[in-house]
């Protein structure tokens, strides 16, 4: 699974995979340019869900209490 999310992010161009010439072979990863620009938007999306953690937790009891009606 997680080899299989590397190679989708490497289609993607957001890292970069480097085979290492060593034995046993050894393979590296790092974040491209646009694999870069991607984390900050995530850290963005994260910092916003905690800072309106609160909030979110009220929309989520409403919802569940009208369910439950």
């Amino acid at each position: 699974m997680l080899v299989q999310t590397l190679r989708e992010m490497e289609v993607s161009r957001l890292v970069d995979r480097h085979v290492q010439g060593t034995v046993p072979p050894a393979v590296e990863y790092s974040l491209t340019p646009l694999g870069l620009r991607f984390v900050g938007l995530v850290e963005l999306a994260y910092a916003w869900g905690r800072n309106n953690a609160d909030a979110l937790d009220q929309l989520q009891v409403r919802a569940t209490s009208r369910r439950g009606r």
